[in-house]
């Protein structure tokens, strides 16, 4: 005989009872900002690529070396705030 857990809500279940409001708003459009900001990050690197490549009279490879540096840090950033939201955020 199989036992059964707890009785609980589904996630489905659960959204339904929390509903919708003015918090999560604010919390999606805060979320939204940094998403934002960051793809503007990226995609502005792209347009003044050339720019600083000619300014600073950089290589390809240099310039290249820009973007690497980027999306490097965009990795480090993702894995270092997911450690800190996760012990700050689940107590």
């Amino acid at each position: 005989m199989a036992e059964q857990g707890p009785a609980g809500y589904t996630v489905d279940e659960a959204l339904v009872a929390i509903g919708y409001g003015k918090f999560h708003t604010k919390v999606f459009l805060y979320a939204m900002l940094g998403l934002v900001a960051e793809a503007m990050d990226l995609m502005l690197l792209t347009y003044v690529g050339l720019a600083i490549e000619a300014d600073f009279k950089l290589t390809s490879s240099e310039e290249n070396l820009i973007s690497i540096v980027t999306y490097v840090g965009i990795i480090f950033g993702a894995w270092l705030w997911s450690a800190v939201s996760d012990s700050f955020g689940r107590k």
